[in-house]
This record gives structure tokens, sequence and C-alpha cells, in this order.
């Protein structure tokens, strides 16, 4: 994989082939039960290839093996997140992003517990976001972003005691609500076109 992360060796050595199996299968926890199956099945047969070229059992070979977690999350990268996560993670950004509008979890939206509240879900949004790029998972990122931005423009237009969010805010809060949703999507943005940038280079 080149211009990619360099494989890290495992930390400790898989004990054999099934062990080495189990770890890869972690690592591709995030991808359809069909995809996992047929990677791990094609790395494996590779594995097993190797063994029997060196005359010996998984033992001689178990130190060359770059960490099976790794090469899941790698399958990850190239083969997607399945469909339930996939859905599960923009759930978790949009009900996140509604969150962190002033007065959507506590009112009235201009007085200070809303804005603690709002804060706090800014914050875990962003903290979703961030495990989400540090995982490599930045296409589910960005998936996640946009649908959070969605919501929190959505959420101008909700009713707090019969007048919009849009309405109560002042000029200056309206720029820093929007500068920050702005934010969402240059966090997981940049991320995913540069590793598809990449990718192109490759």
């Amino acid at each position: 994989m080149s211009g990619g992360e360099a494989p890290p060796r495992a930390g400790r050595p898989a004990a054999d082939a099934a062990d080495y199996e189990r770890r890869l299968r972690a690592g591709m926890r995030l991808m359809s039960g069909k995809d996992r199956d047929a990677v791990s099945r094609e790395i494996m047969g590779g594995v097993h290839a190797q063994a029997a070229a060196r005359g010996g059992g998984f033992a001689a070979i178990a130190g060359d093996l770059d960490d099976p977690r790794w090469v899941g999350r790698q399958m990850v990268r190239v083969y997607g997140v399945a469909a339930p996560w996939l859905v599960a993670c923009v759930a978790l950004a949009v009900a996140l992003a509604l969150s962190s509008a002033p007065g959507a979890l506590v009112g009235p939206a201009t007085e200070g517990p809303a804005v603690a509240a709002s804060l706090a879900g800014f914050a875990a949004l962003l903290a979703v976001l961030f495990a989400l790029l540090l995982s490599g998972m930045a296409r589910l990122a960005s998936y996640a972003a946009a649908a959070a931005v969605a919501t929190r423009l959505a959420a101008l237009a909700l009713p707090q005691e019969g007048v919009a969010l849009l309405d109560l805010l002042s000029a200056g809060e309206l720029s820093l609500y929007l500068l920050a949703t702005l934010l969402l999507l240059v966090v997981a943005g940049v991320p995913a076109l540069a590793l598809r940038l990449r990718a192109g280079d490759d």
C-alpha cells in the first residue's frame, strides 16, 4: 500500500492461524458479514500458502506477518462499512447535532443552561467525528458530518415557545452558530478529500 501508513507488527504474535484469523475478523467487525467472510478466506489462504512455502507450520511465519487488526482496518477502508453501522453512526450524529442547537434539550435557548447543554452536545459531536477519523473512517466521518450540518441548519426553524430559534439568536450568535456548523464539514471533509486524492495518486 504505497503512500499509506506503515503496517505495524503485532505486539504479541498470534499463537496459531486460528488466533490470527480471530484478530483479523475483529479488525473487520464494521464490514458486512459477507465481505468479512470473503476477505478472511482470501487473507488466510495467503497465510497458509506462506507457511507451506516455508515448509513449516504457522509458527514459521508468525513473526513476519502484519498485525491482523491493522490488516482488518485496511480492509474496512477498502470495502466500506456495513449499512447498519452507517445508519447507527449517522443517527448518532443527527441526535448530537440536534442536542447542540440551543434550547433543543434545555430552554430557554438564550439562557445559560441551554447554552451549556448545546456546547456539550457540540463537543460530543466533534469527539465522535475525531474518533472516526482516528480510526481511519474518513468517509464515514464525512457522512456523519453532512447529516449533522443538515440537522443543525434545520434546527434553526424549530419553534421554541412559538418562536423559531433563528429569530431568537442575535446576529452575532447566529454567525457563531453557522461558523461552528461549517467547522464540522472542515473537520471531516478535509481528511476525506485528502485520502481520496492520495488514493488517486497511488
